[in-house]
């Protein structure tokens, strides 16, 4: 089998993944209309992402084969889906649910900072764990919970930042130290993945050739287990930083852009007047 072949004959075409997206579509259609905007962009993409993550080869490879899909997986959860979701809630649907005080307490108790950040990148950590990483293998029920829990902790840990609401938002001064401790939370499991000297998930060590592609992987890609791990771990270390970094840049600029409009209106200034 053939790189080609790997990435266009591998796609999981009867997974529950598909059912679920639809059922997600459509009940986002349902509550927030059809209009073509820019939300429903960003929901189409989380969506398409969704099933990228749970139902294309990458979902094939990740299931035993290499421990370096997995982490993608869970970074096209985690990192990609999260924020796309948070853009596609309509801001006046939102202040309207936070006027219901059940909606205010969730918001409350696990939408501020220290929480969000402690759930978003503990949920990580946990499914790092070398017994729960084999488990979301070997068990479907195991695997379920590790998508759902993965998105869930992406959305905890963008919602200080990325909330529909403005007025809700980390000041950015907040904002960018919650990304660089987040980068730097996420450098770290990634350094202890890519340097640790066993296996971080040991079902990766003796894959079971459902598909028969472990020939492409060892002689063509020519990747062993630890070398698998070893790029596993730089792409939790680099990619992860880099997206925390980007969204860095854009709250920099919004609040030096912020800062110029404040100047320009003679807010900025003293002895205007």
């Amino acid at each position: 089998m053939t790189t080609w072949q790997v990435l266009t004959d591998l796609w999981r075409f009867d997974s529950p993944a598909w059912w679920v997206a639809g059922i997600a579509l459509a009940a986002y259609l349902w509550a927030f209309g059809v209009r073509l905007n820019l939300r429903l962009a960003a929901f189409f993409g989380a969506v398409a992402i969704f099933l990228l993550a749970t139902a294309s080869p990458i979902a094939v490879l990740a299931d035993g084969y290499l421990f370096s899909a997995h982490i993608v997986q869970h970074l096209l959860l985690l990192l990609l889906i999260p924020p796309l979701l948070i853009a596609s809630l309509p801001p006046e649907r939102v202040a309207s649910a936070l006027r219901r005080p059940s909606f205010r307490f969730v918001q409350d108790t696990f939408g501020r900072a220290p929480m969000s950040w402690m759930l978003g990148l503990g949920i990580m950590w946990l499914w790092h764990i070398p017994t729960l990483c084999t488990a979301s293998v070997t068990s479907t029920t195991a695997y379920v919970a590790q998508c759902t829990t993965l998105i869930f902790a992406g959305f905890a840990f963008y919602w200080p930042v990325a909330h529909p609401i403005r007025s809700e938002r980390l000041s950015p001064p907040g904002a960018i130290v919650y990304l660089f401790t987040g980068c730097l939370a996420c450098t770290l499991l990634g350094v202890l993945l890519t340097f640790a000297p066993v296996s971080a998930c040991p079902i990766y060590m003796h894959p079971v050739d459902t598909f028969g592609i472990l020939p492409l992987i060892h002689n063509q890609w020519q990747l062993t287990h630890a070398s698998d791990q070893q790029l596993g771990g730089l792409m939790m270390w680099v990619p992860t930083c880099m997206v925390y970094l980007a969204a860095i840049l854009v709250i920099a600029r919004r609040w030096m852009a912020d800062g110029a409009a404040d100047v320009a209106a003679g807010r900025g200034t003293h002895g205007v007047g």
